[in-house]
Protein backbone atom coordinates (compact mmCIF):
# COMPACT_ATOMS: atom_id res chain seq x y z
CA UNK A 1 0.00 0.00 0.00
CA UNK A 2 1.58 3.33 -1.04
CA UNK A 3 1.91 6.19 1.41
CA UNK A 4 1.55 6.13 5.20
CA UNK A 5 -0.12 3.10 6.77
CA UNK A 6 -0.34 3.88 10.50
CA UNK A 7 -3.03 6.49 11.15
CA UNK A 8 -4.03 7.86 14.54
CA UNK A 9 -7.57 9.25 14.79
CA UNK A 10 -8.39 11.37 17.84
CA UNK A 11 -11.76 12.58 19.14
CA UNK A 12 -13.55 12.88 22.47
CA UNK A 13 -16.43 10.44 21.87
CA UNK A 14 -16.33 7.23 19.85
CA UNK A 15 -18.60 4.24 19.33
CA UNK A 16 -20.86 3.11 20.89
CA UNK A 17 -21.71 6.80 21.35
CA UNK A 18 -23.71 8.04 18.36
CA UNK A 19 -23.53 11.52 16.87
CA UNK A 20 -22.70 12.88 13.45
CA UNK A 21 -19.09 13.41 14.48
CA UNK A 22 -18.59 9.95 15.96
CA UNK A 23 -20.33 8.19 13.08
CA UNK A 24 -18.13 10.04 10.59
CA UNK A 25 -14.99 8.99 12.46
CA UNK A 26 -16.18 5.40 12.92
CA UNK A 27 -17.19 4.85 9.30
CA UNK A 28 -13.94 6.33 7.99
CA UNK A 29 -11.79 4.39 10.47
CA UNK A 30 -13.51 1.08 9.71
CA UNK A 31 -13.33 1.59 5.94
CA UNK A 32 -9.63 2.42 6.09
CA UNK A 33 -8.93 -0.54 8.37
CA UNK A 34 -10.75 -2.84 5.96
CA UNK A 35 -8.52 -1.63 3.11
CA UNK A 36 -5.31 -2.41 4.99
CA UNK A 37 -4.50 0.66 7.07
CA UNK A 38 -3.38 0.25 10.66
CA UNK A 39 -5.94 2.47 12.40
CA UNK A 40 -5.85 3.48 16.06
CA UNK A 41 -8.56 5.66 17.60
CA UNK A 42 -7.90 7.59 20.79
CA UNK A 43 -11.06 8.72 22.58
CA UNK A 44 -12.45 9.18 26.09
CA UNK A 45 -13.93 6.39 28.18
CA UNK A 46 -17.25 8.18 28.25
CA UNK A 47 -19.17 5.35 29.97
CA UNK A 48 -18.00 3.16 32.88
CA UNK A 49 -18.82 -0.11 31.12
CA UNK A 50 -16.37 0.59 28.28
CA UNK A 51 -12.99 -1.13 28.33
CA UNK A 52 -9.74 0.90 28.09
CA UNK A 53 -8.47 -0.93 24.99
CA UNK A 54 -10.37 -3.04 22.47
CA UNK A 55 -10.60 -3.83 18.77
CA UNK A 56 -13.86 -2.86 17.07
CA UNK A 57 -14.40 -3.98 13.46
CA UNK A 58 -10.68 -3.92 12.71
CA UNK A 59 -9.99 -0.63 14.54
CA UNK A 60 -7.86 -0.49 17.69
CA UNK A 61 -9.67 1.77 20.16
CA UNK A 62 -7.82 3.29 23.13
CA UNK A 63 -9.94 5.10 25.71
CA UNK A 64 -8.51 7.59 28.19
CA UNK A 65 -9.93 8.07 31.68
CA UNK A 66 -11.79 11.39 32.04
CA UNK A 67 -11.31 13.49 35.17
CA UNK A 68 -14.50 15.53 34.91
CA UNK A 69 -17.34 16.04 32.45
CA UNK A 70 -17.90 19.62 31.37
CA UNK A 71 -21.16 20.24 29.46
CA UNK A 72 -20.72 18.20 26.24
CA UNK A 73 -17.00 17.60 26.73
CA UNK A 74 -14.64 15.96 29.17
CA UNK A 75 -11.29 16.91 30.70
CA UNK A 76 -8.59 14.29 31.08
CA UNK A 77 -4.87 14.34 31.81
CA UNK A 78 -4.76 10.71 30.70
CA UNK A 79 -6.01 11.75 27.26
CA UNK A 80 -2.89 13.90 26.82
CA UNK A 81 -0.60 11.17 28.19
CA UNK A 82 -2.06 8.59 25.86
CA UNK A 83 -1.72 10.94 22.89
CA UNK A 84 1.97 11.62 23.59
CA UNK A 85 2.56 7.87 23.65
CA UNK A 86 0.52 7.00 20.54
CA UNK A 87 1.70 9.87 18.34
CA UNK A 88 5.24 8.45 18.33
CA UNK A 89 4.17 5.58 16.08
CA UNK A 90 1.72 7.46 13.89
CA UNK A 91 2.59 8.26 10.29
CA UNK A 92 -0.40 10.60 10.02
CA UNK A 93 -2.48 12.15 12.82
CA UNK A 94 -6.15 12.84 12.10
CA UNK A 95 -7.97 15.00 14.66
CA UNK A 96 -11.76 15.41 14.67
CA UNK A 97 -12.80 18.88 15.79
CA UNK A 98 -14.31 20.72 17.63
CA UNK A 99 -12.27 19.52 20.57
CA UNK A 100 -10.97 21.60 23.46
CA UNK A 101 -7.64 19.78 23.37
CA UNK A 102 -7.13 20.34 19.62
CA UNK A 103 -4.65 23.18 19.90
CA UNK A 104 -2.57 21.40 22.53
CA UNK A 105 -2.54 18.14 20.57
CA UNK A 106 -1.38 20.03 17.48
CA UNK A 107 1.53 21.47 19.47
CA UNK A 108 2.42 17.99 20.71
CA UNK A 109 2.46 16.57 17.18
CA UNK A 110 6.01 16.39 15.77
CA UNK A 111 6.53 18.70 12.79
CA UNK A 112 7.63 15.70 10.78
CA UNK A 113 4.22 14.05 11.29
CA UNK A 114 1.49 15.23 8.89
CA UNK A 115 -1.61 16.55 10.67
CA UNK A 116 -5.09 16.28 9.15
CA UNK A 117 -8.20 17.63 10.82
CA UNK A 118 -11.83 17.03 10.05
CA UNK A 119 -13.74 20.13 11.08
CA UNK A 120 -17.25 19.03 11.91
CA UNK A 121 -19.00 22.15 13.18
CA UNK A 122 -18.78 25.51 14.93
CA UNK A 123 -19.84 25.64 18.54
CA UNK A 124 -22.90 27.79 19.15
CA UNK A 125 -24.29 29.41 22.30
CA UNK A 126 -26.87 27.54 24.31
CA UNK A 127 -30.30 28.90 25.09
CA UNK A 128 -29.13 30.20 28.45
CA UNK A 129 -25.81 31.55 27.09
CA UNK A 130 -24.16 31.87 30.48
CA UNK A 131 -20.73 33.33 31.18
CA UNK A 132 -19.41 29.77 31.48
CA UNK A 133 -20.85 28.92 28.06
CA UNK A 134 -19.20 31.97 26.54
CA UNK A 135 -15.82 31.07 28.04
CA UNK A 136 -16.11 27.46 26.90
CA UNK A 137 -17.08 28.37 23.32
CA UNK A 138 -14.28 30.93 23.06
CA UNK A 139 -11.74 28.46 24.44
CA UNK A 140 -12.73 25.72 21.98
CA UNK A 141 -12.70 28.16 19.06
CA UNK A 142 -9.24 29.46 20.00
CA UNK A 143 -7.97 25.91 20.32
CA UNK A 144 -9.46 25.03 16.95
CA UNK A 145 -7.79 28.00 15.25
CA UNK A 146 -4.41 27.00 16.69
CA UNK A 147 -4.96 23.45 15.44
CA UNK A 148 -6.05 24.62 11.98
CA UNK A 149 -2.98 26.85 11.69
CA UNK A 150 -0.71 23.82 12.26
CA UNK A 151 -2.74 21.37 10.12
CA UNK A 152 -1.56 20.30 6.69
CA UNK A 153 -5.11 19.64 5.48
CA UNK A 154 -8.59 20.55 6.75
CA UNK A 155 -11.40 18.23 5.70
CA UNK A 156 -14.80 19.95 5.59
CA UNK A 157 -18.27 18.62 4.78
CA UNK A 158 -18.91 21.59 2.50
CA UNK A 159 -16.85 24.56 1.39
CA UNK A 160 -19.92 26.72 2.07
CA UNK A 161 -19.87 25.79 5.74
CA UNK A 162 -16.11 26.26 6.04
CA UNK A 163 -16.28 29.70 4.42
CA UNK A 164 -18.52 30.97 7.21
CA UNK A 165 -16.57 29.39 10.06
CA UNK A 166 -14.79 31.64 12.56
CA UNK A 167 -12.37 28.76 13.17
CA UNK A 168 -11.25 27.40 9.78
CA UNK A 169 -12.56 30.12 7.44
CA UNK A 170 -9.17 31.81 7.08
CA UNK A 171 -7.40 28.78 5.53
CA UNK A 172 -9.26 27.94 2.27
CA UNK A 173 -6.02 26.72 0.71
CA UNK A 174 -6.06 23.82 3.19
CA UNK A 175 -9.70 22.78 2.68
CA UNK A 176 -10.64 19.47 1.13
CA UNK A 177 -14.39 18.99 0.69
CA UNK A 178 -15.33 15.47 1.78
CA UNK A 179 -18.98 14.51 2.16
CA UNK A 180 -19.57 12.59 5.41
CA UNK A 181 -20.06 8.84 4.95
CA UNK A 182 -23.37 7.31 5.97
CA UNK A 183 -24.78 3.98 7.11
CA UNK A 184 -26.96 3.13 4.09
CA UNK A 185 -26.39 -0.52 3.12
CA UNK A 186 -25.69 -1.53 -0.47
CA UNK A 187 -28.83 -2.79 -2.19
CA UNK A 188 -31.18 -0.78 0.02
CA UNK A 189 -34.66 -0.81 -1.48
CA UNK A 190 -36.33 2.61 -1.48
CA UNK A 191 -39.65 2.99 0.29
CA UNK A 192 -42.87 2.47 -1.59
CA UNK A 193 -44.90 5.61 -2.16
CA UNK A 194 -47.67 5.82 0.41
CA UNK A 195 -50.84 6.65 -1.48
CA UNK A 196 -53.32 5.36 1.08
CA UNK A 197 -53.78 5.52 4.81
CA UNK A 198 -52.11 7.79 7.32
CA UNK A 199 -48.96 9.72 6.51
CA UNK A 200 -45.78 9.45 8.57
CA UNK A 201 -43.27 12.24 9.20
CA UNK A 202 -40.00 11.49 10.97
CA UNK A 203 -37.01 12.93 12.76
CA UNK A 204 -33.88 11.16 13.97
CA UNK A 205 -31.27 12.64 16.28
CA UNK A 206 -30.21 13.22 19.85
CA UNK A 207 -32.70 15.27 21.85
CA UNK A 208 -30.54 18.38 22.06
CA UNK A 209 -31.31 22.05 21.67
CA UNK A 210 -29.69 22.56 18.28
CA UNK A 211 -31.86 19.93 16.56
CA UNK A 212 -34.98 22.14 16.72
CA UNK A 213 -37.33 19.44 18.01
CA UNK A 214 -39.50 22.09 19.64
CA UNK A 215 -39.99 23.64 16.19
CA UNK A 216 -41.44 20.33 14.98
CA UNK A 217 -43.77 20.18 17.96
CA UNK A 218 -45.00 23.73 17.33
CA UNK A 219 -45.62 22.88 13.65
CA UNK A 220 -47.66 19.74 14.33
CA UNK A 221 -51.02 21.51 15.02
CA UNK A 222 -50.69 23.24 11.63
CA UNK A 223 -50.20 19.89 9.93
CA UNK A 224 -52.89 17.83 11.65
CA UNK A 225 -55.43 20.55 10.95
CA UNK A 226 -55.05 19.72 7.23
CA UNK A 227 -53.92 16.07 7.57
CA UNK A 228 -55.57 14.79 10.77
CA UNK A 229 -54.15 11.28 10.73
CA UNK A 230 -50.51 12.26 10.31
CA UNK A 231 -48.12 10.43 12.62
CA UNK A 232 -44.89 12.13 13.76
CA UNK A 233 -42.11 9.75 14.84
CA UNK A 234 -39.33 11.51 16.75
CA UNK A 235 -36.57 8.92 17.14
CA UNK A 236 -33.18 9.20 18.80
CA UNK A 237 -31.42 9.09 22.13
CA UNK A 238 -33.09 11.22 24.81
CA UNK A 239 -31.48 9.61 27.85
CA UNK A 240 -27.67 9.39 27.53
CA UNK A 241 -27.08 12.81 25.99
CA UNK A 242 -23.83 14.74 26.68
CA UNK A 243 -24.69 18.21 27.93
CA UNK A 244 -28.20 17.16 28.90
CA UNK A 245 -31.34 16.04 27.11
CA UNK A 246 -34.15 18.35 26.00
CA UNK A 247 -36.71 15.72 26.98
CA UNK A 248 -37.69 17.36 30.26
CA UNK A 249 -38.23 20.75 28.65
CA UNK A 250 -40.28 19.21 25.84
CA UNK A 251 -42.37 16.94 28.04
CA UNK A 252 -45.42 19.21 28.35
CA UNK A 253 -45.68 19.72 24.59
CA UNK A 254 -45.22 16.00 23.96
CA UNK A 255 -47.98 15.24 26.43
CA UNK A 256 -50.40 17.60 24.68
CA UNK A 257 -49.54 16.12 21.28
CA UNK A 258 -49.40 12.48 22.32
CA UNK A 259 -52.21 11.50 19.93
CA UNK A 260 -49.97 12.49 17.01
CA UNK A 261 -46.41 11.83 18.25
CA UNK A 262 -44.38 8.70 18.93
CA UNK A 263 -40.99 8.81 20.69
CA UNK A 264 -39.38 5.38 20.24
CA UNK A 265 -35.97 6.38 21.62
CA UNK A 266 -32.62 5.24 20.29
CA UNK A 267 -32.86 2.94 17.28
CA UNK A 268 -30.69 -0.13 16.76
CA UNK A 269 -28.74 -0.67 13.54
CA UNK A 270 -31.36 -3.20 12.46
CA UNK A 271 -34.20 -0.75 13.00
CA UNK A 272 -32.62 2.27 11.34
CA UNK A 273 -33.57 1.80 7.69
CA UNK A 274 -36.94 0.23 8.42
CA UNK A 275 -37.63 3.53 10.20
CA UNK A 276 -36.58 5.64 7.23
CA UNK A 277 -38.53 3.51 4.77
CA UNK A 278 -41.71 3.89 6.86
CA UNK A 279 -41.74 7.67 6.33
CA UNK A 280 -43.32 9.99 3.82
CA UNK A 281 -41.15 12.93 4.86
CA UNK A 282 -37.99 13.35 6.92
CA UNK A 283 -37.29 16.53 8.93
CA UNK A 284 -33.97 18.15 9.85
CA UNK A 285 -35.09 21.43 11.47
CA UNK A 286 -31.73 22.35 13.07
CA UNK A 287 -31.44 25.88 14.40
CA UNK A 288 -27.75 26.73 14.69
CA UNK A 289 -24.19 26.01 13.53
CA UNK A 290 -23.80 22.88 15.68
CA UNK A 291 -25.41 21.23 12.64
CA UNK A 292 -23.07 21.44 9.68
CA UNK A 293 -24.47 18.85 7.26
CA UNK A 294 -26.72 16.14 8.69
CA UNK A 295 -25.83 12.55 7.75
CA UNK A 296 -29.38 11.49 8.62
CA UNK A 297 -30.87 13.41 5.72
CA UNK A 298 -28.57 11.56 3.30
CA UNK A 299 -29.65 8.24 4.77
CA UNK A 300 -33.31 9.23 4.45
CA UNK A 301 -32.84 10.23 0.80
CA UNK A 302 -31.06 6.94 0.02
CA UNK A 303 -34.16 5.22 1.41
CA UNK A 304 -36.28 7.24 -1.04
CA UNK A 305 -37.62 9.78 1.45
CA UNK A 306 -37.77 13.53 0.66
CA UNK A 307 -36.29 15.88 3.24
CA UNK A 308 -37.23 19.23 4.73
CA UNK A 309 -34.08 20.90 6.06
CA UNK A 310 -33.33 24.37 7.38
CA UNK A 311 -31.68 27.20 5.48
CA UNK A 312 -28.34 27.04 7.29
CA UNK A 313 -24.92 26.87 5.65
CA UNK A 314 -24.01 23.27 5.14
CA UNK A 315 -27.36 21.90 6.29
CA UNK A 316 -29.09 23.03 3.10
CA UNK A 317 -26.38 21.52 0.85
CA UNK A 318 -27.83 17.98 0.43
CA UNK A 319 -31.26 19.26 -0.62
CA UNK A 320 -29.67 21.78 -2.99
CA UNK A 321 -27.37 19.16 -4.52
CA UNK A 322 -30.11 16.57 -5.08
CA UNK A 323 -33.33 18.58 -5.36
CA UNK A 324 -34.92 15.97 -3.09
CA UNK A 325 -36.83 18.17 -0.68
CA UNK A 326 -37.44 21.68 0.55
CA UNK A 327 -35.51 24.26 2.58
CA UNK A 328 -37.21 26.37 5.26
CA UNK A 329 -36.02 29.14 7.59
CA UNK A 330 -34.62 27.88 10.92
CA UNK A 331 -36.80 28.26 13.99
CA UNK A 332 -40.00 28.94 12.00
CA UNK A 333 -42.83 26.49 12.87
CA UNK A 334 -45.23 28.12 10.40
CA UNK A 335 -42.83 27.68 7.48
CA UNK A 336 -42.04 24.12 8.55
CA UNK A 337 -45.72 23.27 8.88
CA UNK A 338 -46.50 24.74 5.45
CA UNK A 339 -43.69 22.74 3.83
CA UNK A 340 -44.87 19.53 5.49
CA UNK A 341 -48.41 20.13 4.26
CA UNK A 342 -47.13 20.72 0.72
CA UNK A 343 -45.18 17.48 0.84
CA UNK A 344 -48.10 15.48 2.19
CA UNK A 345 -50.35 16.92 -0.54
CA UNK A 346 -47.97 15.41 -3.08
CA UNK A 347 -46.64 18.69 -4.44
CA UNK A 348 -43.17 17.19 -4.64
CA UNK A 349 -43.26 15.03 -7.74
CA UNK A 350 -40.09 12.95 -7.35
CA UNK A 351 -40.72 9.24 -6.84
CA UNK A 352 -38.97 7.31 -4.03
CA UNK A 353 -36.85 5.56 -6.65
CA UNK A 354 -35.70 8.83 -8.21
CA UNK A 355 -34.90 10.32 -4.79
CA UNK A 356 -32.83 7.29 -3.87
CA UNK A 357 -31.06 7.27 -7.23
CA UNK A 358 -30.05 10.94 -6.96
CA UNK A 359 -28.82 10.50 -3.39
CA UNK A 360 -26.72 7.42 -4.19
CA UNK A 361 -25.16 9.16 -7.19
CA UNK A 362 -24.38 12.35 -5.25
CA UNK A 363 -23.11 10.85 -1.99
CA UNK A 364 -20.72 7.92 -2.25
CA UNK A 365 -19.02 6.53 0.85
CA UNK A 366 -16.28 5.04 -1.30
CA UNK A 367 -15.53 8.38 -2.94
CA UNK A 368 -15.33 10.06 0.47
CA UNK A 369 -12.93 7.46 1.87
CA UNK A 370 -10.88 7.56 -1.34
CA UNK A 371 -10.49 11.32 -0.97
CA UNK A 372 -9.24 10.90 2.59
CA UNK A 373 -6.85 8.15 1.48
CA UNK A 374 -5.52 10.45 -1.26
CA UNK A 375 -4.92 13.19 1.32
CA UNK A 376 -2.93 10.78 3.50
CA UNK A 377 -0.89 9.52 0.57
CA UNK A 378 -0.18 13.01 -0.78
CA UNK A 379 1.13 14.06 2.62
CA UNK A 380 3.24 10.95 2.83
CA UNK A 381 4.77 11.71 -0.56
CA UNK A 382 5.48 15.33 0.32
CA UNK A 383 7.20 14.29 3.54
CA UNK A 384 9.45 11.86 1.66
CA UNK A 385 10.37 14.38 -1.08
Amino acid sequence: MPGPARILHVLNYYAPHISGLTEYARLVAESLAASGYDITVLAMRHAPDLVPIERLRGVRVVRAEPLIKLHKGMLSADFIRQYRRLVRDAEVVHLHLPMLEGGLLARLTPRSTPLVITYQCDLAPTRTWSVLDRLAVNAVRASGRACAARANRILVSSREYAAGSPVVGRWPEKWEEVFPPDNAPAGLEPRRANRNGHKSVGFLGRFVEEKGIDVILDAIPLVVEEHPGTRFVLAGDHENVPGGSEMTRLQDKLQRLQAHVQVPGKLSDGELFDFYRSLDLFLLPSINSYEAFGIVQIEAMKAGVPVIATDLRGVRAPVRLTGCGRIVPPGDPAALGAAINQGLRGEWQLSPGEIADRAWKTFSNQESVDKIREVYESLGRSESD
